[in-house]
């Protein structure tokens, strides 16, 4: 549209704002009270969005709120295109606002508290906005925050218009029951989300991070963000006691609503200052560092929500819980048809990786065509489930798994080397995982043949694979694959460090050729 032209013969248009994925928003003027006016106009060829469009629309209307973006009025340009007249609002969303850095304690708690009770209002009406983050709260000039983009907001009851197993929302602020997939969604993914926006309003940094769509999905559901206040140190204990309510996996864990939130922060501002504590970063410290091993199938429908991928999903899980058996095991199928297993809390990590490698296999049978991956790594414990590097780890061998058509197993270098004595793993530069193997056959190490029972023959050949393979593969994990391949004995240490590693290979290698 033009500077000048008039839509719904009411609003002239001034200038092009922003464009996106659904439409553009142009700054104009209502020509019958003179304020400046938003018009999000619909873009003619998104037809299959108009009920989302008019919902927003629907919605906005009944939500008079001073926290939430005024509704001015709807309709239809006589191009036929569908628009929608809101407040205009000088200043910026609280995305621009993070870019400069974390806000100060009050300051936060001011802003999450006021957009909470413009969410417990929506929610009092069975409205869900469903996609809460910085950019859709703006701060305006008069310094007050509003909601906005209602786009995929949600009427409690109503038909929803993505499909049960979609991916619903923003990933990184998603709750687990929308990562996951779920039709039960109700106002308190809206608290999850808050409570995602709180913590890097507080901390400077996203509350779920990750690379890779299905990394920041399963962490979502399997890892527990640390405190806040152990990344800053002027918080209160009760502060951290909110933030974990709101970011619980379990719904009945978190506030009902945001208008329970709002009070509990409001019971939070008249509460002493905290004093000033240790540095953060000691707390960190003392945590419990276990391994963890992860296995990563992505779907069919990673980006887009195309289809119901969930009864598909159940019955490999079924499967997979007959497979990885045991306690420490957590299986989920994600948002768009992924699957994730997470192995934690073993004594013997061998054992943890040798299941999760018969869990990738397991997979492979039930989704011949889907890449698979398969990684180990370290995790800090801090009172839920170690996912940590791990899942990074899977999610970049995700994308070696699926080379020129062909969809294979990629398992990192740590795995490996804790599986490598009872399965078969081919490849140089990029691992892969073929079968498991039995008896006494040819086993692999890290893409070298040796045999099992003939340890001394492994111990010649590692001093090799030292010097080869230590540019491209972690010489730990290439000690780790020595003991587990060619030793049994208590004898041979198995506690390492990177530091230690070129001291105990040697040792290592004389263990072996005693054994």
């Amino acid at each position: 549209m033009q500077p000048g032209e008039i839509i719904g013969e009411r609003f002239q248009i001034q200038s092009l704002a922003s464009t996106g994925g659904m439409g553009s928003i142009y700054r104009a003027i209502d020509l019958t009270s003179g304020n400046l006016i938003a018009i999000k106009l619909m873009r003619d060829h998104v037809a299959n969005e108009k009920e989302r469009f008019q919902r927003e629309a629907r919605m906005l209307a009944e939500l008079d709120h001073p926290n939430i973006v005024r509704f001015v009025a709807h309709g239809a340009a006589t191009t036929g295109a569908l628009y929608l007249a809101m407040e205009w609002l000088d200043g910026e969303d609280l995305a621009s606002r993070l870019r400069r850095g974390p806000l100060e304690v009050d300051e936060a708690l001011a802003l999450i508290g006021r957009a909470a009770s413009a969410l417990g209002f929506a929610h009092l009406r069975g409205i869900v906005h469903r996609d809460i983050k910085p950019s859709n709260l703006f701060i305006a000039t008069d310094g007050e925050v509003r909601v906005i983009d209602f786009g995929i907001a949600r009427v409690g009851g109503q038909t929803a218009v993505t499909r049960t197993g979609a991916i619903v929302g923003t990933i990184g602020y998603m709750a687990p029951e929308q990562a996951s997939g779920s039709a039960l969604i109700d106002a308190r993914v809206d608290v999850f989300a808050l409570g995602c926006v709180l913590f890097e309003c507080l901390t400077g940094r996203a509350t779920f991070a990750g690379e890779q769509l299905v990394a920041v999905l399963t962490k979502v559901l399997f890892e527990d963000p640390p405190s806040a206040s152990s990344l800053r140190n002027d918080l209160s204990p009760e502060l951290d006691a909110l933030l974990a309510r709101m970011l619980a996996k379990q719904p009945a864990q978190r506030p009902i609503d945001g208008a329970a939130v709002a009070a509990m922060i409001s019971r939070l501002g008249a509460a002493p200052p905290v004093a000033t504590r240790l540095p953060a970063q000691a707390a960190l410290t003392h945590a419990e560092q276990r391994a963890v091993s992860v296995v990563l199938a992505a779907g069919r429908h990673t980006d887009t929500a195309l289809a119901d991928t969930r009864p598909e999903a159940a019955a490999t899980i079924d499967e997979l819980r007959h497979v990885v058996g045991g306690e420490g095991a957590r299986i989920a199928a994600l948002a768009g048809g992924a699957l994730a297993v997470v192995i934690s809390g073993g004594a013997n990590a061998a054992d943890q990786a040798i299941r999760a490698a018969r869990s990738a296999l397991a997979i492979r049978a039930a989704r011949p065509d889907a890449p698979i991956a398969v990684a180990t790594g370290r995790a800090l414990l801090t009172g839920g489930v170690p996912v940590g590097e791990a899942i990074d780890r899977a999610a970049r061998l995700l994308r070696n798994a699926d080379v020129e058509g062909r969809t294979v197993i990629a398992i990192d270098d740590i795995t490996a080397g804790l599986v490598g004595v009872q399965f078969e793993i081919r490849g140089e530069a990029h691992l892969e995982l073929v079968a498991e193997q039995s008896g006494e056959s040819t086993r692999t190490l890290l893409g070298r043949a040796t045999l099992a029972t003939a340890r001394p023959e492994v111990a010649r050949v590692f001093p090799n694979l030292w010097a080869e393979r230590a540019p491209s593969t972690s010489r730990t994990s290439l000690l780790l694959a020595l003991l587990v391949n060619v030793t049994s004995s208590t004898r041979c240490s198995s506690q390492i460090d990177e530091a230690g590693v070129a001291r105990l290979a040697p040792a290592a290698t004389h263990c072996s050729s005693r054994s």
